[in-house]
């Protein structure tokens, strides 16, 4: 998995996740201070002070043309295999995490429209 925090350029590569964890409990294993990574809490003090009621997550969609920001908004309550369950998905998940208010270059998804795109009848 990667999970990137964007308005810091903070990027967290190859992390290794169990997918019944819930969503929440993987962001705050890098928003909780430990001896070993410091220097990544520094960098992610924004999110620590929003705390998870102020984070948002995404997960871009695949195959989208360059102009195209859409992105499936992941639900934090759900495990991750819940989240990733009828999406597509090339080799590992890419998660977009955002502070409420800063992911205006997405366009959120709804489920109903989800399902839609996955069946094949993507509009636009």
């Amino acid at each position: 998995m990667r999970a990137q925090f964007t308005d810091n350029a903070c990027l967290f590569w190859g992390i290794r996740i169990e997918d019944t964890a819930l969503l929440s409990e993987i962001l705050m294993s890098h928003l909780t201070l430990r001896k070993e990574n410091a220097a990544e809490y520094q960098k992610l003090r924004a999110y620590v002070k929003a705390g998870l009621g102020g984070i948002r997550v995404f997960l871009p969609l695949h195959k989208q043309r360059a102009n195209q920001k859409e992105a499936h908004e992941l639900d934090l309550r759900q495990t991750l295999c819940e989240n990733l369950l009828g999406k597509s998905i090339v080799e590992f998940p890419v998660l977009s995490v955002r502070l409420r208010g800063q992911e205006t270059d997405f366009t959120k998804i709804l489920p109903s429209r989800a399902g839609q795109e996955v069946a094949g009848e993507r509009e636009g």
